[in-house]
């Protein structure tokens, strides 16, 4: 059970985006992201390029020029800083400007034009910023949902459950309605055991997503674990009728059918999980 999103396709970026194929598609062509690929060719987005998509969402819908709007997307592609988590990065919206705060500076990508610095003198006292400096410094949103759970994720890629657990939580604490991370805290709290939390989550997460596979699936291991196996089944043959191509899911239902005794079920699903592995989908 990887976390949610850790990387992402074309269908969950354009899902979560509300961009079009082919705009994410033409931006690709343009240089404004750089997705992997995977063993199939298919692509793959990373947290950067998610930055880069909801930026060009939001300035869509305050209509710059095309030529503009292509413009400030390669320059933030450009200088997005390449060093450092991008929890540590706002990305801010002003009429059809953007602007990026790396730490303590705002700056301008598409002009370098750096607005705010903080830094600090040898005696440790902030220089007095200018009064547009000020204005901008107010206009600074403190940590967002989306920034704790970015947070989250790279906790867990680092090996630190702890910190990333409290992460998820600020994410769901600043954001009701984050099913993605109430999904990844149930898989941590899931790993070492507190089952009735992580079910609680998964079904929380359900609510709110009815269509998010993934809660269904780890939905039916919780209640494999705790010995409801026919509702595990209910969770699993969900997860596959809205995503009919992930092997788990298969084999997860192959297994649980042949406990149940109905064999044609059972060999139908194993069929099914040998086939996607030899053919993966793009996911």
């Amino acid at each position: 059970m990887e976390p949610v999103m850790n990387r992402y396709t074309t269908r969950q970026v354009t899902g979560l985006t509300g961009l079009a194929r082919h705009t994410v598609y033409a931006l690709i062509r343009a240089g404004v992201l750089s997705p992997e690929r995977d063993a199939r060719a298919h692509f793959r987005f990373g947290f950067r390029d998610l930055v880069i998509l909801r930026t060009a969402q939001a300035l869509a819908s305050r209509s710059p020029a095309p030529r503009r709007l292509l413009g400030l997307l390669r320059a933030l592609h450009r200088q997005l800083p390449p060093d450092q988590p991008l929890s540590a990065l706002r990305i801010l919206i002003e009429d059809d400007r953007v602007l990026v705060r790396d730490r303590s500076t705002l700056f301008a990508p598409d002009s370098g034009q750096t607005l705010l610095d903080f830094a600090l003198d040898d005696s440790r006292q902030e220089r007095m910023p200018s009064e547009q400096s000020r204005a901008a410094a107010r206009a600074m949103p403190a940590m967002c949902a989306d920034d704790y759970f970015t947070r989250a994720i790279e906790f867990e890629e680092m090996g630190r459950a702890g910190e990333a657990e409290q992460a998820y939580r600020e994410t769901i604490d600043l954001e009701p309605r984050a099913a993605r991370a109430m999904i990844n805290l149930g898989r941590l709290l899931h790993a070492r055991g507190e089952l009735t939390e992580a079910e609680a989550l998964y079904r929380h997460a359900l609510e709110i997503e009815p269509q998010q596979f993934i809660a269904h699936f780890n939905l039916g291991i919780v209640l494999e674990d705790r010995g409801a196996m026919e509702q595990a089944l209910q969770s699993y043959r969900m997860a596959a009728a809205i995503d009919p191509d992930v092997p788990a899911i298969h084999y997860n239902l192959a297994r649980l059918y042949r406990l149940q005794g109905d064999m044609p079920a059972a060999s139908r699903h194993l069929a099914r999980f040998h086939a996607l592995r030899r053919t993966p989908a793009d996911r």
